[in-house]
């Protein structure tokens, strides 16, 4: 896009003004101490390790509602009902999706890790509950269902990760590819190991790897936030230092000045001085 003939689109224009307004570094050249910055902060270690608990902390990859109601035998569910009432769970997630945003915008003032740490409790709480199993049909289809509010956290982790990395657009770019990478990395393997097709609809590998990837997401989610409140209380203290400094250096008087000043005062005594003994000796003669 930045390469077609038509870079200078509007569109394109208003887009560059929107990430200079939000904060967001220009582009820069890769040199060995940025690389070596990048890989030396917690930043891209975290926040990949949070994206991967969400991505792979549900049940979102395997139809385990639908499964459940096709092995049921009493009742004995029809193939529509096995189709329609799953598609609950979804409903649920786009709700949340979008409650989260709105949330963490304004009633949170922009606050990421409550809604990420709400929705690994929900999952906490249902996947427990599923790997118990024996427990009743009514909470059982509730876990089935308000599982998805899981599911709608993607964004809030990439929104987070683009505001803790906005002042190196470099490390920003190498951290989103890198969560979003990793990510899939483990959800092509970790299936085949704790959602297998045998175990269904009772997964209780499953349940129980979901249960533990919520309570790291959950950790992960505290932690990030700790290391992300330390760093900008360290940049603003830098940042309060250099306004202080300049105030002082703007406050003290110029060098130059002070010499111009001092050299006026005497030649003004100089000129003086000759009057007032001429006076006086006139005065003393008379």
């Amino acid at each position: 896009m930045v390469r077609s003939p038509s870079k200078n689109r509007p569109d394109l224009a208003f887009a560059q003004k929107r990430m200079e307004l939000e904060g967001r570094k220009p582009r820069a050249k890769y040199t060995k101490k940025k690389v070596k910055k990048i890989f030396t902060s917690w930043h891209i270690y975290l926040l990949v390790v949070l994206y991967v608990t969400f991505n792979n902390g549900a049940a979102g990859a395997v139809p385990v509602f639908a499964q459940y109601l096709k092995d049921s035998k009493h009742p004995k569910y029809t193939i529509k009902q096995i189709n329609d009432y799953p598609t609950t769970t979804y409903a649920v997630q786009v709700v949340t999706t979008l409650s989260y945003a709105w949330i963490s915008d304004s009633v949170l003032n922009g606050a990421r890790h409550p809604p990420i740490v709400f929705g690994g409790i929900i999952n906490i709480i249902c996947y427990i509950s599923l790997a118990i199993w024996n427990i009743p049909n009514g909470w059982r289809w509730t876990c089935f269902i308000i599982s998805g509010a899981g599911y709608g956290l993607s964004g809030l982790c990439m929104a987070w990760a683009h505001e803790i990395c906005a002042s190196d657009n470099e490390e920003r770019a190498i951290v989103i590819a890198s969560m979003n990478e990793m990510a899939y990395v483990f959800q092509a393997w970790l299936p085949l190991i704790v959602w297998q097709q045998v175990d269904a609809p009772n997964y209780r590998k499953g349940y129980i790897t979901v249960t533990i990837l919520s309570l790291i997401l959950i950790l992960t989610a505290f932690a990030t936030r700790y290391l992300h409140e330390r760093e900008k209380a360290r940049s603003e203290a830098v940042y309060t230092v250099l306004e202080m400094t300049e105030l002082i250096d703007k406050s003290r008087p110029d060098p130059d000045d002070g010499s111009e000043q001092r050299d006026s005062v005497s030649e003004e005594d100089s000129t003086e001085a000759p009057v007032i003994e001429t006076q006086n000796t006139k005065a003393f003669a008379s």
